[in-house]
């Protein structure tokens, strides 16, 4: 693709939630993936996940890419959106924040999304400092606390949607 039109709320999040060390170098960046008229967004560092989709008519044809973010901080627009326009093997979006290509396999990070019929283990919950302080930054702590009533073990999953944005959370308690 040499062009990528995103919503900027979907990448500021997602921020939050790839991996920061280069032992799992395929999750230090985040999954774009258009298909089937629809944009997805996914980011995990395997002990929290964000998954954000949406309706898209920006881009064309259907693709797949890991982009690591070469940038900390969220990007702070006017606008909804910013294209990506491919530069070699990086991307430059239109405030100057330089993404670079990960030449990778995504996992299959559906897998470990629970469905409304995933059994859940009655054993405490616990989760990393770094994934509360995500929670606490995005108002989750309610879906924190409420995880910790229900005793889960498993991976938890709350989906929010608004400004056309389906976000799922998934977090990973300690186990």
């Amino acid at each position: 693709m040499e062009k990528i039109v995103l919503k900027i709320e979907a990448v500021n999040k997602s921020l939050d939630f790839y991996a920061k060390d280069s032992v799992r170098y395929h999750l230090e960046g985040m999954f774009i993936e258009r298909k089937d008229g629809k944009m997805t967004i996914v980011a995990t560092d395997s002990q929290k996940m964000y998954v954000a989709e949406y309706e898209d008519s920006q881009n064309e044809g259907e693709f797949s890419l890991i982009l690591k973010p070469l940038f900390k901080k969220p990007i702070k627009a006017p606008t909804t959106e910013t294209i990506l326009t491919r530069t070699g093997n990086k991307y430059l979006d239109a405030f100057g924040n330089v993404w670079e290509v990960i030449d990778a396999e995504y996992p299959n990070y559906r897998v470990v999304i629970p469905n409304d019929k995933t059994p859940q283990a009655s054993q405490f919950c616990m989760f990393s400092l770094d994934t509360m302080k995500v929670m606490d930054k995005y108002g989750l702590n309610k879906y924190r606390d409420r995880a910790r009533q229900n005793d889960y073990l498993d991976p938890v999953k709350f989906v929010e949607t608004w400004n056309g944005i389906t976000e799922t959370y998934v977090f990973m308690p300690l186990r």
